[in-house]
């Protein structure tokens, strides 16, 4: 099975559905992940995703493959 790689972390939000805004996630000290905390999300309506940088928007990407 083909599975993508995330390689940058930069360029990923946090949208609501409705549109009406977006956050930047944090970056932790080490730069392994991103993550929000819910004050972040306070601006948004409470359905949100993630939303990609355009490089990934199409292919498919596993946070883990085995």
């Amino acid at each position: 099975m083909w599975c993508g790689q995330i390689r940058e972390s930069r360029g990923w939000l946090v949208t609501d559905w409705a549109g009406s805004g977006h956050v930047e996630p944090l970056i932790d000290a080490d730069e392994d992940f991103l993550y929000i905390t819910p004050d972040m999300t306070l601006s948004l309506n409470n359905d949100i995703y993630w939303s990609a940088p355009q490089e990934y928007i199409g292919n498919k990407v596993c946070c883990a493959c085995y």
